[in-house]
């Protein structure tokens, strides 16, 4: 026999189990991911209550930004630069020696060298 406690987050009390050993793996492998699953609990900041809270008080979109834009919604989830500065808090397009803009040339492909490219 297995003897242990669980706490009810919703009902707000402790309760004690008693359970056969093989019922008790039973019950603790059910929380295991099946094979390529992926289990995710989200706590604090990114909470599914914390982020319902944020969304009734309409801060939950309220996300600081570096580059303007006036571009649809579509076209802004494409636009790569303003994706990798709002995740790092950096301009990709901004040299980090001299500090000017940068642009963007081509796109390379893994087979093609670069020495084409910038002549």
């Amino acid at each position: 026999m297995v003897y242990f406690k669980t706490f009810d987050l919703y009902l707000a009390f402790c309760k004690q189990r008693n359970l056969d050993a093989l019922d008790w793996l039973a019950l603790l492998t059910t929380h295991i991911p099946n094979r390529g699953e992926q289990m995710v609990r989200y706590y604090g900041y990114y909470s599914n209550k914390s982020r319902g809270m944020r969304k009734k008080q309409g801060k939950d979109d309220a996300v600081p930004s570096l580059i303007e834009s006036d571009i649809s919604p579509s076209a802004f989830r494409k636009d790569w630069a303003r994706l990798i500065q709002k995740i790092y808090n950096v301009d990709p397009l901004v040299c980090p020696k001299c500090r000017g803009r940068m642009r963007v040339i081509s796109f390379r492909p893994s087979t093609i060298t670069p020495a084409p490219l910038l002549q």
